[in-house]
């Protein structure tokens, strides 16, 4: 039976509490969601909703996202989001798993079954940001350096827009993503914004993810992390998504055994704009990755 709402609860990373929901009975196998870039765990509901008649779904809310904390300092590196999947794993005490992940959130789950290939049974990566350099971020650390403290301190003063109503919030994001249907627009308004003081509506996210990471990985680091994943890999990217997608460019050697798949019709939402393609591509992963090799496994064992 899948959950028409999911369960919530919270988890300590360091001196931060992260906020997660879940779908799903508990004994059955795990996949773990991880949203993109000024999103929120709520993102995944229309795909979570039907993995939880097969799968029991937990999706965090990164820091600085949704309604877990903000990181103090600005410490919003990919690193710092492995470190906090990590403490989400011990949290449950998780040892075998499966993760997906959308656009940042594909380039860390990518990361992390590269650093902690033991745990991972199977990884997907929905228009996972591959190698990318943003052109107006210089070479020089000095420069870099001074551009980033600007940046923190510009975000810092800067106040987050705010709407009148949840209404107004979902017109702006569709004019953004005129592919996402309008359920879908104001069920991931209504879940990624909150009520101001003033009676109006912001977005959820803390201002510092906006910002570049001061000291991040190297391309080089990057393609050896991707060359120690061990588990079976989907890269599923949409036919009119990011030009700097993981597969893509001449990545794809980097991701030993990969299939790489094709979202039709749709942009770098293809969750949002292509739910039932995007969901028929996972499940049929994670019933060849997950499902059948379980099924097998048992079968053996009553042998």
């Amino acid at each position: 039976m899948i959950d028409t709402d999911p369960r919530h609860g919270s988890f300590a990373s360091t001196s931060l509490n992260l906020h997660y929901v879940e779908w799903g009975e508990t004994n059955k196998p795990k996949v773990i969601l991880i949203h993109g870039v000024r999103d929120h765990c709520r993102t995944w509901d229309r795909i979570a909703q039907p993995l939880s008649e097969n799968f029991h779904v937990i999706a965090p809310d990164l820091r600085g996202h949704g309604d877990s904390d903000p990181a103090l300092g600005h410490n919003y590196r990919y690193t710092d989001y492995v470190f906090d999947i990590f403490n989400l794993v011990e949290a449950f005490g998780l040892e075998k798993f499966s993760l997906i992940g959308h656009s940042m959130g594909g380039a860390i789950v990518n990361l992390f079954s590269g650093i902690y290939w033991e745990l991972v049974e199977s990884v997907v990566s929905i228009e996972g940001i591959g190698i990318w350099k943003n052109p107006d971020i210089p070479n020089k650390i000095s420069e870099r350096i001074k551009i980033w403290a600007k940046t923190v301190r510009d975000l810092q003063g800067k106040k987050q827009r705010s709407y009148r109503t949840i209404d107004e919030a979902a017109e702006r994001m569709a004019s953004e993503n005129p592919g996402i249907p309008p359920d879908l627009l104001w069920h991931l308004s209504e879940h990624g914004c909150k009520k101001n003081m003033d009676g109006t509506f912001s977005w959820k996210y803390h201002q510092g993810v906006r910002n570049f990471s001061l000291v991040g990985l190297s391309e080089v680091e990057i393609k050896d992390i991707w060359s120690e994943i061990r588990c079976p890999i989907l890269l599923l990217n949409a036919d009119n998504g990011l030009p700097f997608r993981c597969g893509q460019n001449g990545t794809l050697r980097y991701f030993r055994g990969a299939q790489l798949e094709t979202i039709v019709g749709a942009g770098h939402l293809a969750h949002h704009e292509q739910v039932d393609q995007t969901l028929k591509h996972l499940e049929n992963f994670l019933t060849s990755t997950v499902l059948n090799q379980e099924s097998l496994s048992q079968r053996l064992n009553l042998r």
